[in-house]
């Protein structure tokens, strides 16, 4: 017999949450993901990651993070060091963020993942974006997951695949030394 669980990647907006928890409780789903990429602001979508090395940003990001641990909704925060592709310099600023993050996921014992898709995308070295401008990935993030190793911190590894092929060229085995 196979049991089946549904569940999707979301990002944290306040908007939504009361439609996150309806989908929750009518069964419709059995989890959800948190996976912060953008906000909205005059219901438009703003990309953290557009905006280089940008403390307001940075701070919005794990200020969206921290509210998806405490609202109890997600069983996971996907590529926590995700931000690392927008703000791109490993500075004071970006640790102390690092570290709110960090104290939150074990205080309220949240399991963040490893993300096998930034493995994946360090793969194509010449990769451009909507607008012509080369993409780097910039994570999974050595030196956040260090800081994270000495927190009492679950990781998962997440295969965040977007096509079939994710499945079948998977770097589990990297991921799980990258662990």
């Amino acid at each position: 017999q196979i049991t089946l669980h549904i569940g999707f990647e979301a990002e944290y907006v306040d908007e939504y949450i009361d439609e996150y928890k309806d989908l929750l409780k009518s069964k419709k789903i059995d989890y959800l993901i948190c996976g912060q990429h953008c906000f909205l602001e005059n219901n438009e979508q703003i990309w953290y990651n557009s905006y280089h090395h940008n403390h307001e940003m940075l701070t919005k990001y794990i200020d969206a993070l921290i509210q998806a641990i405490r609202s109890g909704l997600f069983i996971y925060i996907a590529h926590p060091d995700h931000f690392m592709n927008g703000y791109r310099v490993w500075d004071d600023f970006a640790i102390m963020q690092s570290r709110r993050l960090l104290e939150e996921a074990s205080k309220y014992n949240i399991p963040l993942e490893i993300n096998v898709a930034g493995l994946r995308f360090a793969e194509y070295k010449h990769r451009t974006n909507g607008k012509g401008m080369p993409v780097e990935n910039l994570y999974p993030y050595d030196s956040f997951w260090e800081i994270a190793s000495k927190y009492n911190i679950k990781g998962i590894i997440g295969i965040d695949a977007h096509r079939k092929n994710d499945f079948l060229k998977e770097k589990k085995k990297e991921a799980i030394e990258f662990a």
